[in-house]
Formats: structure tokens, C-alpha cells, sequence
């Protein structure tokens, strides 16, 4: 292992965890994360797909579904409030995948892959990237679908707006960053495989031009 993979490998341990920052294990993490990810990540695509379809349906009063609105409080508080850490359990796992991939690796890439790599991380852990403009909709959604909940909320009907909005940008943000991260690995693996099967054919051909030397 050279050093420009033990410099993505502390890279890619960089990223914060949204599960247990403590634990450094990668077995025991990637375990959990195999069991929580893949569930948290479609589980939080349906429900947000059913709220857009739901809050559209109260926006344009479509009977009878225009009904279930009224009593969506705990639906829209139980998916806003577990979407807060995605995608990242989906990236984690991605990451802990491909750092078992780095270490079996012993060669040299370009540079700009581990740069371009670090940036990637930083943004992911900034709190700009994790608590951005969509956290003050989002708490107000989640307050107020609370509100909701216990039928405290006159205005939940105006609500339908905000959850239509904040819901089908969720679901571009997050599947956004996951295939963000996916690209730059898919890049780094395609890179690496060309890298080795050029380096497999030059060894090949000094091995066909030392048989032939030896004859």
C-alpha cells in the first residue's frame, strides 16, 4: 500500500458518520449499514414520493384523497424527520465498500483523483451541505406536523404547499449526492482497471520478448 492510497483511505474515514462518529470500526459499521442503509434510503423514497402525491392531490383538492391531508400529520413527521440523514448512511456504506477495495490496491493514479476525492468529503461533511436553507422549512413541516398530529394544527391544509416543495427537493437532493459520490468512484475504479490492464500488458510483452530472447 503506497502512500497516495493510505492518503484516500484517511480521506475517505473523514466523512461523518450520521450512526456512531466513535466507533472507527469498519466491520462492525458496515455490518449495521448493510442491514439500515439500502432499507432507510427506499423507505424514505416512497414516503417522499407519497407525500408529493398526496400534497398535490390536497393543492388541487382531488376527493377523496383531498380527505387522508387531514390526517397525513404523522406520515409527514415520520418522513421528514428520518430523511434528515439521508443519503448519507447510503454513502457511508459506499465509501466503507470502497475503502475495503483501496486495500488491496499497490499503485500509483493521478494526483487529482485523491484532491478531487477530498473536496467531495469536505462538502459532504460541511454543515453548510448538511444543515442548509431546507432545515428551517423542514422544522417548521415537522413542528407543524406535530401540530397535526394531535389536531392542533388550523392550518395544516396551507402546509400542502410546503411539503409539496420541500418533498420532491429532498428527493433530488438525495439521490443527487449519492450518485455525486457514485460518479467520482465509478471514475476512480475505471481508472485504476485501465491502469492495471496496461501495466498487465506491459508485463506481458517483457515476458514474450524474454522468452523470445532466450531461444
Amino acid at each position: 500500500m503506497n502512500s497516495q492510497i493510505e492518503e484516500r483511505i484517511k480521506i475517505a474515514r473523514s466523512f461523518k458518520s450520521v450512526y456512531d462518529p466513535q466507533n472507527k470500526n469498519l466491520g462492525k459499521r458496515e455490518k449495521w449499514l448493510k442491514l439500515s442503509a439500502g432499507f432507510d434510503y427506499w423507505v424514505v423514497m416512497i414516503m417522499l414520493i407519497f407525500l408529493i402525491f398526496l400534497s398535490l392531490a390536497a393543492i388541487l383538492q382531488i376527493d377523496p384523497i383531498n380527505t387522508k391531508w387531514q390526517k397525513s400529520g404523522l406520515i409527514v413527521l415520520m418522513t421528514f424527520a428520518i430523511s434528515i440523514k439521508s443519503p448519507y448512511s447510503f454513502i457511508e456504506l459506499l465509501l466503507i465498500n470502497h475503502i475495503k477495495r483501496l486495500e488491496s490496491l499497490n499503485l500509483n493514479f493521478p494526483e487529482f483523483l485523491n484532491q478531487d476525492f477530498k473536496e467531495i468529503i469536505i462538502k459532504l461533511n460541511s454543515k453548510k451541505t448538511r444543515f442548509n436553507l431546507l432545515q428551517l422549512p423542514l422544522l417548521i413541516i415537522i413542528l407543524g406536523a406535530l401540530l397535526q398530529t394531535f389536531n392542533f394544527n388550523p392550518f395544516w391544509n396551507y402546509f400542502s404547499f410546503l411539503v409539496l416543495a420541500v418533498s420532491t427537493i429532498l428527493l433530488i437532493r438525495i439521490n443527487y449526492q449519492i450518485r455525486f459520490v457514485k460518479k467520482h468512484l465509478i471514475k476512480f475504479d475505471s481508472i485504476i482497471n485501465h491502469h492495471y490492464k496496461k501495466t498487465h500488458d506491459i508485463d506481458e510483452a517483457i515476458l514474450v520478448e524474454k522468452k523470445k530472447g532466450s531461444i
